[in-house]
C-alpha cells in the first residue's frame, strides 16, 4: 500500500491506517521511515492538514520507540514548535515522566 500510493484526497485515510497498522504490529522502524518519506511529501506540498496528521503519527511512532524516557532524552525540532511547554522528559508529550509532574 504505502510503496504504491502517492498523497492525495483518496489516499490519505489508507496511508494512515497501514502507518498505524504498522505501529500497532510493532514494525516501528518501516513505520518510521515511510511516515518521514510521506511527512516530507506533505511539506513540499504545502498540506498542513496532511502535515499534521503525520506529525501525529511521527509522535505515535517516537513514544513507540522509547524515546521519551526522561530528563536526557532531547526535544526534535517538531516539538519545540508546539505551543505546549515541555514536560519533564524535555518532550511535549503525555509521557509517564510528564504525566507524574
Amino acid at each position: 500500500m504505502l510503496e504504491s500510493s502517492r498523497l492525495d484526497e483518496t489516499t490519505m485515510e489508507p496511508i494512515t491506517s497501514s502507518l498505524l497498522a504498522l505501529i500497532y504490529a510493532d514494525r516501528v522502524e518501516k513505520a518510521g521511515h515511510w511516515c518521514r518519506i510521506l511527512l516530507d511529501e506533505a511539506i513540499s506540498r504545502r498540506a498542513p492538514s496532511w502535515q499534521a496528521m503525520l506529525t501525529a503519527i511521527d509522535a505515535e511512532i517516537a513514544l513507540r520507540r522509547e524515546r521519551c524516557r526522561g530528563p536526557s532524552a532531547a526535544p526534535t525540532p517538531r516539538c519545540r514548535s508546539s505551543p505546549r511547554p515541555a514536560g519533564a522528559c524535555g518532550w511535549r508529550c503525555r509521557c509517564p515522566a510528564c504525566s507524574s509532574r
